[in-house]
């Protein structure tokens, strides 16, 4: 160490500073040499590692979301189909009463007598067949056959008699059966 010193002191002012700029231009080169050769790969090396692993991630994320909408789709066309359930099954939902009164309506309406309406059937799902007797002219008794097909309630008519009771009435005797989906308040 005592060589260098004595060496430095002998230099003039001017190779001071050549010597000292030489110095600092090799530790500059060598930080580069270093940093290219080892730090540069090391680095590259991590980041490699973190960008596999976000883009791990990033499939993932992505069949995530992919799953999430091929749900979300299912789940509106179950949607649908339940509205649609629904819609079928509102035609039902009507109680034992509503469709009675709904027959009585429909002669009133034609100007027909129901001489007697009587409960064939009723069964714990709510199926009902009933025997309806009506007294009136052959016109009046096509016209309620056909507006009770064209009910807003459904009936199945089962039955359809016609006899000639007197010259003037005819005797309808019908035997319908329709689903009362709400249970009578009894």
């Amino acid at each position: 160490m005592n060589q260098i010193e004595q060496f430095l002191e002998n230099l003039s002012p001017r190779e001071k500073i050549l010597i000292y700029l030489a110095s600092i231009l090799l530790a500059v080169l060598l930080s580069f040499h270093f940093y290219h050769s080892y730090l540069k790969s090391f680095f590259n090396h991590e980041f490699f590692i973190q960008n596999d692993e976000v883009n791990k991630i990033t499939m993932i994320n992505q069949d995530l979301n992919r799953q999430i909408k091929q749900l979300e789709e299912e789940l509106i066309t179950i949607q649908d189909k339940i509205k649609s359930y629904e819609n079928h099954l509102s035609t039902f939902n009507k109680d034992y009463e509503t469709y009675i009164k709904n027959l009585q309506n429909l002669a009133l309406k034609n100007n027909l007598h129901i001489s007697n309406i009587s409960k064939l059937q009723s069964e714990e799902n709510s199926y009902h067949k009933i025997s309806v007797d009506i007294l009136g002219d052959f016109n009046p008794i096509l016209s309620f056959v056909q507006d009770i097909e064209n009910s807003n309630l459904h009936y199945e008519i089962q039955k359809f008699e016609i006899d000639n009771t007197s010259s003037l009435n005819l005797h309808l005797k019908l035997t319908l059966s329709f689903i009362a989906l709400v249970k009578n308040k009894n």
